[in-house]
């Protein structure tokens, strides 16, 4: 029974010494994003989505291009560039 009388001193104590909470001011209104920048973000999301789409293709041709050079190859060689940085067949190694 003494403990549990401690404890609610304890716990009132506790209670009192909290300071009342400041009043809420009111939350400022976020800023209003313009209709012409909107625009020119879904402008540039649209450019960004085609430019990758260009570079995939080009990324693609590059690629098929390396394999037809290393086709010519053959199984004996490999496609590497020579001294003077043009595609040719060497030696594996």
């Amino acid at each position: 029974m003494h403990s549990q009388l401690i404890v609610l001193i304890l716990l009132a104590t506790a209670a009192m010494a909290q300071t009342p909470a400041a009043p809420q001011q009111p939350q400022p209104q976020a800023p209003r994003i313009s209709a012409e920048l909107r625009a020119r973000f879904w402008r540039a999301q649209a450019e960004a989505v085609a430019a990758a789409a260009r570079a995939k293709q080009a990324q693609d041709a590059a690629k098929a291009a390396q394999e037809e050079l290393q086709k010519q190859c053959g199984d004996r060689y490999e496609l590497a560039l020579d001294a003077d940085g043009e595609p040719s067949c060497q030696t594996k190694r």
